[in-house]
């Protein structure tokens, strides 16, 4: 490979779905050869950018702007989405342009495509190892949503002894209130699972100032 590095900018580091992207793209050349890039693509996760207009000719230890192009991003795709880049090159040896083939980032490169306005959720979850396996990535999934999950022990830390106000005033300013119940005690008389203690009284701090609620619960656990 030749001695040449290909760099691009977003105009913005989050965009919303449906929003239209500017990049611009640069090459320098490092080398004593010209070169000829052409065939530049975005390649997705979800779809491949053919940047047609991004191309030319960088001469021997140039670093030139190879210009900026608008992508329109899909409405329905949210998250964080991953890309690489793709191009061809040439190079002039002995009066001719010789093809040296396509190449691909050496990895992956991703941007940030999220709802506006975002909205605020008040995620009541467990916090020990077990739990967090399962609530962790319901949250990422919630915040590709367009919300902005609170939990009280991860994005807001307090002392022990004012974790219950602290939850309270954190379910009062959020939107919404989604509990998720994983098990915690086996009910000896029932052979049942119980959850958290504290989610029953979340729940009911969040009933009692009417918000709207989304409880999801493990299939073993007994409400």
């Amino acid at each position: 490979m030749g001695n040449w590095i290909i760099r691009w900018n977003f105009n913005k580091s989050n965009y919303s779905p449906g929003e239209e992207a500017l990049v611009s793209f640069w090459i320098e050349n490092s080398d004593e050869s010209r070169f000829y890039l052409s065939d530049l693509e975005l390649h997705f996760d979800f779809g491949t950018y053919t940047l047609n207009p991004i191309g030319g000719m960088v001469s021997p230890r140039e670093n030139r702007f190879l210009g900026n192009i608008r992508l329109l991003l899909p409405s329905s795709v949210v998250g964080r989405k991953n890309f690489v880049v793709r191009y061809h090159m040439h190079e002039y040896i002995n009066d001719q342009w010789v093809d040296l083939g396509s190449y691909t980032s050496d990895r992956q490169y991703f941007i940030s495509i999220f709802p506006t306005p975002m909205h605020r959720v008040f995620l009541s979850r467990g916090l020990l190892t077990e739990d967090r396996a399962v609530g962790d990535p319901i949250a990422e999934m919630i915040r590709e949503w367009g919300f902005e999950t609170i939990t009280v022990g991860i994005e807001v830390k307090v002392p022990e002894e004012q974790v219950s106000t602290k939850a309270r005033e954190e379910i009062k300013n959020s939107e919404a209130v989604i509990p998720i119940a994983t098990p915690r005690s086996m009910d000896a008389l029932t052979g049942l699972w119980k959850t958290l203690e504290w989610l029953h009284g979340e729940v009911g701090i969040a009933f009692g100032v009417d918000k709207p609620l989304l409880i999801l619960k493990d299939k073993r656990v007994s409400l």
